[in-house]
């Protein structure tokens, strides 16, 4: 019998797996406001994806899986600022404090929606990553809702 092999994850992915919280390694400014956070609102249905393949070509001339992405992002995601408990390394990193439990005290405020060109202008590519692992991953898939996961109405 094969033992089953034991993930380490760092805090940032605990963050996205655990508290449906993307952390940007790169943060940056949007109307004088720090963005290094986003939670996913919404669910990306098949509906978001063809507005995203419209969006994209209208914006570039054809379908760009990039572009389709950050339509995506900007329809599902809200971004904001960290809050809680964690603090900034010297080279600007967030460094989260996990408690003992392995939990940790986190959220994003005042979360509000981005375009996608400001997205695409904005976002670095690892990071861009990270909002796609937030947005494609399952649900709260141990049955708990996070703070920061809303319930949206039956169409």
């Amino acid at each position: 019998m094969t033992k089953a092999k034991q993930l380490n994850l760092n805090p940032h992915e605990v963050a996205t797996d655990k508290y449906d919280i993307a952390i940007l390694e790169t943060p940056f400014i949007l109307n004088g406001r720090e963005i290094n956070a986003a939670i996913r609102v919404a669910p990306v249905i098949i509906r978001t994806r063809i507005e995203g393949t419209s969006w994209s070509k209208n914006n570039f001339g054809k379908e760009i899986g990039d572009a389709v992405l950050a339509y995506s992002s900007s329809v599902t995601l809200r971004f904001g600022s960290l809050q809680g408990d964690f603090k900034l390394t010297e080279d600007g990193h967030i460094d989260i404090d996990v408690k003992e439990d392995g939990s940790m005290n986190i959220g994003v405020t005042d979360p509000i929606q981005i375009a996608p060109d400001v997205l695409i202008d904005n976002v670095l590519y690892g990071d861009f990553i990270r909002l796609a692992y937030l947005m494609g991953k399952t649900q709260r898939s141990c049955g708990l809702k996070s703070e920061n996961s809303q319930e949206l109405p039956t169409p």
